[in-house]
């Protein structure tokens, strides 16, 4: 060879060197290294670095480790019989090789300074080079380490010698998982009379190698024998080798329970510590001869302050027994539910004898992992018991959420099926919980079995619970629909409060009714707020000016209806194609406008006349019925007299070209001489042609948007322009006389608006609701709303003085503006405490103006004052109250006198000085008594003698022990008193004239007395069946005398009442919301939205008008009472089925 074919090949050498990898290239050199070793030379290890200088570091290091590795690896090849070589690392000599994987070699070794058998992990050579696996093997360490627990092997000592890394472990002496069910198979298979039992597992162990074997706790990768078991579709050899008596069988299936304690507990333990396995498979748990099992191979374990050792997405760990989430990789965290899972495979094995996934084809058993549920245990083995079956079904479903959160919780539930329990993987049924109890009472169990009427009763108590469960989900969905329904109300969407009042009726008469006073209630409010239909209309619709008269266009039909009586006057059948009418203020002509020409229709002699064949799409006729209009798509402007109806005069008004149909307003002006154009522009928007000067004006405004949505006329000088942003008025006018200022407008987005004749009035159509408010103040004020299902796109007034016409869903409709949802009392109101109102038979009382007692009829709305029974001077009530036999009535208030009054007259019947200022006054059901709360005294009070029979002086714990509400219970036997201070006292009325106190609580669950009064309670209302009382927002139970509380409003508590029937509670605190609550649950149901402040409430029964809600009222100057009627007959409600049809 000559130079320069040597320096070509030396070139090319160091050309290939360069190309190879680190680890390609120690590879390299490591096989140059013992072959000379092989060869029976001496290499110099320093030369082979020379030789590879790009990893002549990582060769003086590893080098002389691995020869000392291969050396140990030869010796230890050799059987136990031959002499052993005597190679010890560190404190550990060497015996022999025991196990070997990916993650290091294991060997046994026997520790000097102990004198004792170790098992003695080493990191293999490749380790060495690879810093990830040197990591894991650091890791496996470090997890080992920190747990103590007996099913988890122990480590002993941790090192490094040489280069090699090493720890020493727990040697056990038994078998792994993974031999036991092999040697299990081969029993089976080979003894078909075989019989599983609970020593088959102990057998198994001894018989999984030879007898003197001794297996440690080391990592176990070899291939299991798989390819052998037989599988369910392999014919013959399908058949399930579990066969023999039951009991045996069941022995078996705890034993393998038993085992799974024992894993899982271990598992619970690591977690807690922070430590995920990864890897728990069959090879991986060890069974020693008294069938202890140990978790062993903590190599793939994340430890939670080393969890960046692995990468999210990265796939570790035996693919058979992976859970999903880590067998695809998938980029989520991989936590301890893994390991749950992958011990639930290996339950399934260690039953069935058969891997879950016996696919040998990677890509589909990745398939399986992940969409395919394993064949059930009971196809497999049928006599597996049910419970342990669905055990391991949760444990090892494919969702991290549907399986046990924890493997403590596995334990609990194998624990379960132990010990005969119910187990919590699913709800029990009744068979399976008698069949446990007579397991664990066998000396019932014929008593059981013999009476059947006791099986029977258990089956109808199981039945009624699960009834009651049905019914309290279905009371609940009933709760929440009904609050769905009420914030609908508030929130005008029509629509779905007629879908919530339908979806409780009852479809058949074997559904339960839920309806109570609260969904009456909201019925009754809809029934009382809804609209009248007129006609039906499909396309154009207009009132007259005066209001009178109403044309509607429908599917070819045009009807005329008067307004002032609501019967039609005229109906035709139209050819012509419609796009506006236009109506003449007495009704007699009716001009229709469309692609062919302008059309009258005369009403009195029922004759339709074309007046232009020009197309137009919009059409006017002037306040005096002497000039008609129309406009067409070519912005041609066309008018003529009514004398001359064939004497058009032609314009062109707009200079600048618009979009087509974009001109919203055609009308007159009220002088009938000017023509008012409005389109959706920002130039030309408003124009003004005067018929008589021939005179074009354009009004200068201010910018609009585009899509305007409404325009109309306010009078001569104004028009009213409805955009998304806000309410303008636009001034029409050019002459200099002063204006007239425009009165302020509320800040809505509106659909539709307009204006009354005498511009007091304004109605807007807001989003899905309609509004009516009062413009002759400073500041607008609302005077009616009403929700509407869809939203209103034209509105007209009518000539009657409360008629709105409106447009509905193809229908136009009239919607009366006096009807409010709750019936307004006319009188001064000036109820200052709750207590200050009450109400009896057809009657309500309450003070009135200067605290004069008024007498309301419910009936009639008559009312009575009682100028004799009013408080002296400036004084005011605190609380009025009926007697429930007798005509007459208590007040007592701030001038600390007791009156009882004459019903009819108001004269005082009775007249008592005391001297502290009255809170409270109640009467006992009966009638005989009442109970007087005073500042820091309580009297009773006997009506028929005058005379207080007995008082109590609260103690001087608070400067608030004012009484301020009192109320016996309905049965007569509890007296319930409440102070500012936020205690409530329950005295027992029913053994003696002299009532016992039985408990004192405090409000909000306090301990202690309340310093500032406005934090005590306002409140207190007793059920009408006496088993509880609410004051302020505790709930007292009046068996136990148990409580609880419930937050109702953010506020203290001002107002209280409850329903006849106890269903619903009404709530009030300093605000104008009156909230609604389902006593059965305890949930608020609605709300419902006051005037003004909320000072009382009262549920009544009227004789002669049935169940209503009174709300009292407290403004600025005086209040005021609104009266809510509830229809509560349960039928009758069609009309809410057509409503929401319509």
């Amino acid at each position: 060879m000559t130079s320069d074919e040597s320096s070509t090949t030396d070139s090319d050498s160091t050309s290939d060197l360069n190309r190879l990898s680190c680890e390609e290239l120690l590879g390299q050199a490591a096989s140059e290294y013992f072959e000379e070793i092989a060869a029976g030379q001496s290499p110099d290890i320093e030369a082979y670095a020379k030789r590879y200088p790009t990893v002549a570091s990582h060769i003086r290091r590893t080098f002389p480790a691995m020869q000392f590795v291969r050396d140990t690896k030869v010796h230890a090849s050799d059987h136990v019989e031959v002499e052993l070589p005597q190679e010890c690392l560190g404190d550990f000599r060497i015996l022999r090789e025991i196990g070997r994987g990916g993650m290091g070699v294991v060997y046994e070794a026997e520790q000097l300074s102990m004198a004792r058998r170790v098992a003695l992990k080493v990191l293999p050579c490749a380790g060495l080079v690879n810093e990830i696996r040197l990591q894991r093997f650091q890791n496996e360490v470090r997890a080992v380490a920190a747990l103590d627990h007996p099913h988890i092997v122990s480590v002993y000592y941790v090192g490094q010698e040489r280069g090699i890394h090493f720890y020493a472990m727990q040697l056990i002496r038994g078998s792994n998982l993974s031999e036991v069910i092999a040697s299990l198979r081969r029993l089976t298979s080979l003894q078909p009379e075989y019989d599983l039992d609970g020593d088959s597992l102990s057998e198994a162990v001894s018989l999984s190698g030879d007898a003197a074997k001794e297996v440690t706790s080391a990592r176990n990768d070899a291939k299991q024998q798989f390819a052998a078991p037989p599988t369910p579709a392999s014919g013959s050899a399908a058949r399930t080798p579990l066969g023999g008596s039951s009991s045996t069988r069941r022995e078996y299936f705890r034993s393998v329970a038993e085992l799974g304690i024992q894993a899982a507990g271990a598992l619970q333990h690591a977690h807690e510590l922070g430590v995920v396995h990864r890897d728990i498979k069959p090879g991986n748990l060890m069974i020693d001869g008294a069938t202890k099992l140990y978790v062993t191979d903590f190599g793939l374990a994340r430890v939670e302050s080393h969890a960046g050792i692995t990468m999210s997405g990265d796939m570790l760990g035996t693919l058979r027994y992976m859970a999903p989430e880590q067998a695809l990789a998938i980029r989520v965290e991989v936590d301890h539910r893994a390991d749950v899972y992958s011990l639930g495979i290996t339950l399934y094995e260690l039953i069935a004898l058969t891997p879950a996934y016996p696919e040998m084809d990677r890509k589909r058993l990745l398939k399986q992992i992940a969409f395919e549920d394993p064949l059930r245990l009971s196809k497999l083995v049928p006599t597996v018991p049910p419970e342990l079956e669905t055990i391991i079904v949760k444990a090892i479903s494919k969702d991290m959420e549907d399986r046990y959160q924890s493997a403590g919780e596995l334990a609990d539930d194998l624990r379960n099926f132990l010990e005969n329990r119910p187990i919590s993987a699913k709800r029990v049924t009744i068979p399976q919980r008698i069949n446990k109890w007579i397991r664990r009472n066998p000396s019932y169990s014929f008593i059981l079995m013999a009476t059947l009427l006791l099986i029977s009763l258990v089956l109808s108590v199981s039945s009624a619970l699960i009834s009651q469960a049905r019914n309290q989900s279905d009371a609940l969905g009933y709760v929440n629909s009904m609050w769905v329904g009420f914030a609908a109300w508030t929130g005008s969407d029509l629509a779905q409060v007629y879908s919530a009042l339908l979806e409780n009726i009852p479809d058949s008469p074997t559904k339960s009714d839920y309806r109570d006073i609260a969904w009456y209630l909201l019925a009754s409010i809809c029934e009382r707020m809804k609209s009248t239909v007129l006609t039906e209309t499909s396309g154009p619709w207009c009132v007259s000016a005066d209001g009178r008269v109403l044309a509607s266009y429908a599917h070819g039909r045009l009807s005329i209806i008067n307004l002032m009586n609501r019967e039609t006057i005229g109906q035709v059948e139209l050819t012509v194609d419609t796009k506006a009418v236009a109506i003449s203020p007495n009704g007699t002509q009716v001009l229709i406008a469309g692609d062919n020409g302008v059309w009258s229709y005369d009403t009195t002699n029922k004759r339709l006349d074309q007046i232009s064949v020009r197309p137009a799409y919009l059409v006017a006729v002037s306040p005096n019925t002497s000039s008609y209009a129309s406009l067409g798509q070519d912005d041609v402007l066309e008018y003529w007299s009514a004398d001359a109806p064939r004497d058009l005069t032609e314009v062109k008004v707009f200079e600048i070209a618009h979009k087509e149909l974009d001109v919203r307003l055609l009308t007159f002006a009220p002088d009938s001489q000017r023509i008012i154009l409005v389109r959706a522009a920002n130039q030309e928007g408003v124009i003004v042609w005067n018929t008589v000067t021939r005179e074009r004006q354009v009004v200068d405004v201010d910018t609009w948007a585009l899509d305007l949505r409404h325009v109309c006329l306010v009078n001569s000088e104004y028009l009213l322009v409805g955009s998304p942003r806000e309410l303008t008025p636009v001034r029409i006018t050019t002459d200099e006389s002063p204006t007239t200022p425009f009165p302020a407008l509320p800040l809505r987005t509106v659909q539709a608006c307009c204006v009354s004749p005498d511009g007091r009035r304004l109605a807007l159509s807001v989003w899905k609701g309609l509004e009516l408010w009062d413009l002759e103040h400073d500041e607008p004020q609302l005077l009616w709303q009403c929700p509407r299902k869809s939203p209103v796109l034209q509105i007209a007034f009518s000539n009657h003085e409360h008629d709105l016409i409106v447009n509905g869903d193809n229908v136009v409709e009239v919607c009366d503006t006096a009807v409010q949802p709750a019936e307004q009392v006319n009188e001064t109101v000036e109820i200052a405490w709750p207590d200050c109102l009450d109400a009896k038979d057809d009657y309500l009382i309450f003070p009135g103006g200067n605290q004069v007692p008024i007498r309301w009829n419910l009936s009639s709305g008559q009312s009575q004052a009682f100028e004799l029974s009013r408080p002296t001077g400036n004084y005011r009530f605190r609380s009025i109250a009926f007697a429930p036999q007798a005509p007459h009535f208590a007040t007592g208030g701030e001038d600390c006198t007791l009156r009882i009054s004459d019903c009819d007259t108001g004269a005082v019947l009775q007249q008592r000085q005391l001297s502290e200022s009255i809170g409270a006054v109640f009467y006992s059901p009966d009638g005989e008594r009442l109970a007087i709360g005073t500042e820091g005294h309580l009297f009773i009070y006997n009506v028929a003698q005058a005379t207080i029979e007995w008082q109590y002086e609260f103690p001087q714990y608070s400067e608030n022990r004012h009484v301020n509400r009192l109320a016996y219970t309905p049965n007569g036997k509890w007296l319930i008193t409440t102070e500012w201070s936020g205690r409530v006292s329950i005295w027992d009325v029913s053994t003696a004239n002299r009532p016992m106190l039985r408990k004192t609580l405090f409000v909000k669950d306090r301990d202690t007395y309340v310093q500032d009064r406005d934090e005590g309670t306002f409140t207190l209302v007793v059920s009408p069946d006496s088993r509880w009382f609410v004051a302020g927002e505790m709930i007292v139970y009046l068996d136990d005398l148990a409580k609880r509380t419930i937050e109702m409003h953010a506020m203290p508590l001002q107002a209280a009442t409850v329903s006849p029937d106890g269903a619903t509670l009404a709530t009030g605190a300093f605000g104008t919301e009156v909230k609604l609550w389902n006593t059965s649950t305890w949930k608020e149901i609605g709300r419902l939205t006051a005037p003004d402040r909320v000072k009382a409430l009262k549920f009544h029964e009227s004789p002669s008008k049935g169940l209503c809600l009174v709300v009292g009222t407290s403004g600025n100057q005086t209040g005021g009472l609104q009266v809510y009627w509830i229809n509560r007959n349960p039928n009758g409600w069609d009309w809410l089925k057509d409503a929401s049809l319509e």
